[in-house]
């Protein structure tokens, strides 16, 4: 082995250790290379382990890496990267924040030193300036297991996309053709009426009350729900219209349809369609 220690301080800090490469005058200077060698045919090449020591009193020392100051070009980049494999998975690259009193975080940050990714033990954030995109060429998965919130100071837009999942589990049916409430706590869902021996005459009215807990009802219509419906699928020997929606208080709403055709709905299938606005 080869070891290149500094001196022992006694009652005072140790020596350092400084290793630089020669100055170039007309050119660039030199590099410094740390590296183990190849392993032979069995095995695997040294590592390389860059620490400070432990302390009994106060904070550890820091490590520093970084490129120096251009002065009249740009800065130089810092790289870490995993060595190629040929066999067996790639190597990771791990990020890991120190354990304490309260958990250290990882943070990446921009060249004004303000942090733009920060991951904690109990949250990750971004931060942008100005605008963040997050693109995926197949599909960007985002789950939250409580709430997830999306908030835009003017607006959120979707642009030309269209926007699908807020009915997924919201399909129920029943075979009542006139008045039934369903629980159901969705943002968006669809009702079927399977038919049976009850109808909805010509010129009269069906109601869907809804049991959602994701209805509000407030004093003002700023934080009271808006509840949207649409007939989904009508009635094959009347016409069906929406009559009206209401929010009949928290929790509760109601949709109700007239039929306007000639003929009763008996014995066949229609399906509502819902969507409750929450402010």
């Amino acid at each position: 082995d080869v070891v290149v220690a500094g001196g022992t301080g006694n009652g005072a800090t140790g020596g350092d250790v400084w290793l630089w490469s020669g100055v170039g005058t007309a050119t660039s200077s030199g590099a410094v290379v740390i590296s183990s060698v190849n392993a032979g045919t069995a095995g695997i090449s040294g590592k390389l382990a860059f620490s400070t020591g432990t302390t009994s009193k106060g904070n550890s020392g820091d490590i520093l890496i970084g490129s120096g100051i251009a002065t009249s070009g740009r800065g130089g980049s810092v790289t870490i990267s995993v060595g190629t494999g040929t066999s067996g998975s790639g190597g990771d690259v791990i990020l890991r924040a120190g354990a304490g009193a309260s958990a250290g975080s990882v943070k990446l940050q921009d060249s004004t030193s303000t942090n733009r990714m920060t991951i904690d033990s109990s949250a990750v954030s971004l931060s942008s300036g100005a605008t963040m995109s997050l693109t995926a060429t197949t599909t960007l998965d985002l789950t939250a297991t409580t709430i997830m919130t999306l908030t835009g100071t003017t607006y959120i837009t979707f642009a030309n996309s269209p926007t699908k999942g807020f009915y997924t589990g919201g399909y129920l049916s029943g075979s009542s053709l006139t008045s039934t409430t369903i629980s159901q706590n969705y943002f968006a869902g669809v009702y079927t009426f399977t038919g049976g021996a009850s109808n909805v005459a010509a010129g009269g009215t069906s109601t869907l009350t809804l049991s959602n807990t994701l209805i509000a009802s407030g004093a003002s219509k700023a934080t009271t729900s808006v509840i949207l419906a649409s007939i989904h699928t009508n009635c094959a020997t009347g016409y069906l219209v929406i009559d009206s929606v209401s929010v009949s208080g928290a929790g509760s709403g109601s949709i109700v349809v007239r039929n306007v055709g000639a003929s009763a709905c008996t014995g066949t299938k229609y399906a509502i369609a819902y969507v409750v606005i929450s402010p």
